[in-house]
């Protein structure tokens, strides 16, 4: 029988997914303080795959955010153009949310600029890496989007999001073909509209049947199957542990790539 005490030695294991790492620490406090505190004292794992997901989108919001609020003459001019420069500084919702509590935050330009730099240089990593070791799994050798962020003349330069022509997603597909013949024979009429509004397991299922047939899996086509991809690495490379996930996605894969999920719904619906 398994005491407290035992329990206490062996806590739980969690592998994060993307929407995870970036909703412990980018939500609105109320949401990522319930994040954090179901992840506490848990065992926590993540994969350069889910890094580079992370990197793509949270480093280059942050700096359009920092390219945005340089080229604002100030505070108030950058909180007044906000909302109307939202969609021409191609920002999503979530960071539009971050930018306009750090513009109430801060009184002056050169502190803000002076926080976003530290995002960008340093804390960006920290977050990612916080309870988590860096010896992350690398199944696929996934190098989109690991370049630095370059900065030029008081700006920082946008990460390129392209996969690079050497990508090796075609090694990793090869080496789990009968996963991929699984998310071929999706049974997509198990999925209702009301689990499954995105319609993903049909997207998934696509693409995954092109595969199969020829079509490079690099590129728009990875990304489409993403979720397969981490839940795989989580399985194969930690036996036995739990995708903590924000993406009810993963709840619908777990059947067919026989994992196990913890999908936390922090977020209020209506």
């Amino acid at each position: 029988m398994e005491t407290s005490r035992g329990r206490e030695h062996n806590p739980a294991s969690y592998f994060l997914d993307t929407s995870t790492q970036i909703g412990r620490r980018w939500a609105d406090e109320q949401i990522s303080r319930k994040v954090r505190d179901d992840l506490f004292g848990k065992k926590l794992r993540c994969s350069i795959y889910v890094e580079r997901e992370y990197r793509c989108r949270v480093l280059n919001q942050l700096i359009k955010l920092h390219i945005f609020v340089t080229a604002s003459k100030d505070v108030e001019e950058a909180e007044q153009r906000l909302e109307k420069c939202k969609h021409e500084i191609d920002i999503d919702d979530l960071f539009y949310n971050i930018g306009k509590r750090l513009l109430k935050k801060y009184n002056s330009k050169k502190p803000l600029i002076r926080y976003l730099e530290r995002l960008i240089e340093v804390d960006w990593e920290n977050f990612f890496y916080d309870a988590v070791p860096r010896s992350l799994c690398d199944m696929t050798n996934c190098t989109r989007g690991a370049d630095a962020p370059k900065y030029q003349h008081g700006y920082y330069l946008t990460i390129p999001t392209k996969c690079p022509n050497n990508c090796k997603i075609y090694d990793f597909w090869n080496s789990k073909r009968a996963d991929l013949q699984n998310l071929a024979q999706i049974d997509t009429s198990k999925f209702a509209k009301t689990n499954d509004p995105k319609g993903t397991m049909g997207q998934i299922q696509n693409e995954a049947q092109a595969i199969l047939g020829g079509k490079s899996p690099h590129g728009d086509p990875c990304r489409t199957v993403s979720d397969a991809v981490i839940s795989i690495e989580a399985r194969d490379s930690y036996p036995g542990i739990t995708i903590h996930t924000m993406d009810y996605d993963f709840e619908l894969l777990k059947n067919i790539l026989n994992t196990q999920v913890r999908f936390f719904k922090a977020y209020k619906t209506a």
